[in-house]
C-alpha cells in the first residue's frame, strides 16, 4: 500500500469566494489564477491515481492520499529553513510588519503524521483521499493574534491592504505564494477523515504555540 501525501492544493486551485472542498473536489488547473504550485500538486496526485486505476498485474498496489491545508506545528529535526517554521521565525521576531487577509483550513504537522500511519494499517482507506486540517476556518491574523496574547510582544497583528499584496506579489516569492489565498476562505469538510479513523484535529491554539516554542 502507498500513501501519498497531496495537499488541499489540489483541491481548491480555481475557486473564489467561500467555498467548501471535499474528498471529490479537485483544482482546475486551465482557471486563470491557478499558480504552478497548485497545478503540480493536482497533476501529480491525478497521476498516481491513474496508475493506479490502470495497473495489469495480478498483485496490485493499494493507494491512499492525504490531503493537508497549510501544515503548521512544532520541528522535528531543528531546521528552521522551510517555509512554515520561517514564517513563525520572521512573525516572533517582528520581521512580518502586516499579514494577508486570507481564511483557510490548516494542518498540524502532527496530525499528518499520524493519519499517514493510520492510513497503512485501517483498511478503510484503501483508495481514498482524506482531507487533515483543521474543522474551522482560520486566518494568518488569528495566528498574530494568538502569538501576541501569550507573550510574543514583537509580534505584529495589522492587515496588510489586498492591493499592496498584489503589487509586491511582482517582486516578491513569499507574496505571490500567498495570492491563492488572500480574500478567499477555504472551509473543508473532515467528517470522513475524523470517522474512518476515529480522529480529532490538534486544537489550533496548541499547533500555533508549539510552533512558537519549537523556533
Amino acid at each position: 500500500r502507498v500513501v501519498l501525501t497531496s495537499s488541499t492544493a489540489a483541491m481548491q486551485g480555481g475557486k473564489t469566494g467561500t467555498f467548501i472542498i471535499d474528498e471529490s473536489s479537485w483544482t482546475n488547473v486551465d482557471a486563470k489564477n491557478v499558480t504552478a504550485y497548485f497545478k503540480s500538486k493536482t497533476l501529480a496526485e491525478k497521476s498516481a491515481w491513474n496508475f493506479i486505476k490502470n495497473q495489469t498485474d495480478d498483485s496490485k498496489l493499494e493507494l491512499v492520499v492525504i490531503n493537508p491545508g497549510p501544515i503548521y506545528g512544532p520541528t522535528l529535526t531543528g531546521n528552521l529553513s522551510n517555509e512554515a517554521m520561517d514564517f513563525f521565525k520572521k512573525l516572533i521576531t517582528g520581521k512580518v510588519p502586516m499579514l494577508p487577509r486570507a481564511y483557510s483550513v490548516m494542518s498540524d504537522v502532527r496530525d499528518v503524521a499520524a493519519i499517514h500511519v493510520a492510513s497503512l494499517e485501517n483498511e478503510k482507506a484503501i483508495g481514498n483521499r482524506f482531507i487533515v486540517t483543521t474543522e474551522k476556518v482560520h486566518s494568518i491574523q488569528e495566528i498574530a493574534q494568538i502569538l501576541k496574547s501569550n507573550g510574543y510582544e514583537k509580534v505584529s497583528t495589522k492587515l496588510a491592504p489586498t492591493f499592496l499584496l498584489k503589487f509586491m506579489a511582482k517582486f516578491n516569492d513569499e507574496a505571490k505564494g500567498m495570492l491563492p489565498f488572500i480574500g478567499n476562505t477555504v472551509q473543508a469538510d473532515v467528517r470522513n477523515t475524523m470517522s474512518t479513523f476515529n480522529w480529532k484535529p490538534i486544537s489550533f491554539d496548541k499547533t500555533v504555540l508549539d510552533a512558537a516554542k519549537s523556533v
